[in-house]
């Protein structure tokens, strides 16, 4: 069954999000990519954003990080395991190094 057509909406624009950033894990099987709410008037570097995990079978994708802040350029570790990225949640536009390991847990700051 497809889904009818209608036309675009003010709230579609406002709410569009759009990936970014998108980065293949070194075993193949995942992309992570920082979500961002593309519409909102402000500097690339202050719309907030969250990184998500697709996996490349299934094409299944989940969010990783939940800060109100942004969450951006996720970079993988060489055995796919965990998965590193710039964040500002400990305070407004002062970016840090966090990773998180896939298996499970909090993101933890390195910088």
């Amino acid at each position: 069954m497809t889904t009818p057509h209608r036309p675009i909406t003010p709230k579609d624009v406002v709410d569009y999000r759009a990936p970014r950033d998108a980065q293949i894990s070194p075993d193949g099987q995942f992309v992570a990519f920082s979500l961002e709410h593309a519409s909102k008037p402000r500097p690339m570097s202050q719309l907030p954003s969250q990184i998500w995990l697709a996996e490349v079978a299934s094409a299944h994708s989940r969010r990783l990080t939940f800060s109100a802040g942004v969450d951006c350029s996720p970079r993988w570790s060489p055995d796919s395991r965990r998965l590193a990225f710039l964040s500002d949640r400990a305070r407004s536009d002062q970016f840090q190094l966090h990773v998180l390991e896939l298996s499970g847990g909090e993101a933890r700051p390195v910088t």
